[in-house]
């Protein structure tokens, strides 16, 4: 008798589950398929209490600005760099803009903005769960560069390829642009970015295209070979940046001094018993990430998000500084056409100069 009425107190506790669930399975936050309703985090629900619940982005680009501290003596760089958009980019491209903070910082962030919190300017929170380093990239004594790039550098990168895409589209964007706060637009873009990637088919932008170093692509190349093997994937201009033009022409050329100097004598050791080449590979092109842009429809494609995630995973977005630009170049060569990549042709410069902020912010305190 007692345990038939144990059976029926637990059979009783799971209908009573079934119906709070009415049938959904459990759910999980997993950013490579973005925030889910029920599990929005702060920033989600900061931005959508801004823009108000009938807000549609749909046809607005999402340009986001990282920038940590109101206080710094950047603070003009990001001002003149949303006040130079206001002018050569917001009047043909609807934009929203959303610039992350610390949670603490976000009022005066605001306050700091002044006349350039526009109303299509939102400063919202990063959260603590989005900062966060892979659980494979956290012994630090294995980090390429230590003396010049933080941790919080390093997470700069994973953050920007798992949760910023993921926010972009819960948000109801279609694209997204990524800038940093020392990006200036220095004429008119002339047209509509969303509307030239919908009639044209684009799915990524630059402005520009550089070449990076082996001290900071180590070992990029050699994962996207494993993923293209495993995956039966043919890239789209990959080998046009190999030596040879083909599979065995994707690999990391062992020939940088300043990785040479950073490595232990046994590491150093290790490597020339491997034989690796020191002429030849991968050409590392890369596109240069304080302005960029691309579909979040094609980057939540699973051939594509898989590898992002493969590239975070392994620890080398941290480990070997790939951060987000290298793994970003490799998206970009392995599956993007050429006819599906634009570049951007407007006037702009990327740096730390204070001359552009300055001249500009000076000109629009005087009107």
């Amino acid at each position: 008798m007692y345990r038939f009425i144990i059976f029926i107190i637990i059979n009783i506790l799971f209908e009573s589950l079934n119906v709070c669930n009415a049938g959904q399975q459990p759910q999980t936050l997993d950013l490579s398929e973005g925030p889910r309703q029920g599990l929005m985090d702060a920033a989600t629900i900061a931005a959508q209490t801004q823009l108000g619940v009938s807000s549609n982005n749909v046809n607005k680009l999402a340009m986001i600005y990282l920038f940590s501290n109101p206080h710094s003596g950047r603070m003009n760089f990001l001002r003149a760099s949303i006040g130079l958009c206001s002018e050569n980019l917001f009047p043909t491209t609807p934009t929203i803009v959303y610039v992350f903070t610390q949670p603490h910082q976000v009022e005066t962030m605001k306050l700091e903005l002044g006349k350039w919190l526009l109303p299509n300017v939102l400063v919202v929170p990063i959260t603590n769960d989005s900062w966060q380093m892979h659980p494979s990239s956290r012994e630090e004594r294995s980090w390429h560069g230590k003396r010049w790039y933080s941790s919080d550098y390093r997470i700069m990168g994973n953050w920007r390829l798992s949760y910023m895409p993921a926010f972009a589209r819960d948000m109801g964007h279609r694209y997204m642009l990524q800038i940093d706060d020392d990006s200036f637009i220095l004429s008119p873009v002339g047209f509509n970015l969303v509307e030239a990637f919908d009639r044209h088919g684009y799915l990524m932008a630059a402005r520009n295209i550089m070449t990076d170093h082996p001290y900071v692509t180590w070992g990029l190349p050699e994962l996207a070979r494993y993923y293209l093997v495993t995956h039966k994937l043919v890239p789209a201009t990959l080998f046009e940046h190999c030596n040879p033009p083909n599979l065995t022409g994707l690999y990391s050329q062992f020939s940088d001094k300043q990785m040479l100097d950073e490595l232990s004598p046994e590491e150093v050791h290790a490597l020339e018993e491997l034989k690796l080449p020191s002429e030849g590979g991968w050409d590392m092109t890369i596109l240069y990430g304080n302005c960029v842009m691309w579909s979040l429809n094609w980057w939540f494609q699973p051939e594509v998000n898989h590898f992002v995630q493969l590239a975070i995973a392994s620890g080398s977005t941290v480990r070997e500084r790939w951060i987000d630009q290298a793994v970003i170049a490799m998206i970009w060569q392995m599956f993007v056409r050429k006819d599906q990549f634009l570049q951007f042709n407007f006037t702009y410069e990327h740096t730390k100069d204070p001359r552009i902020p300055n001249e500009f912010l000076s000109k629009h305190n005087r009107l």
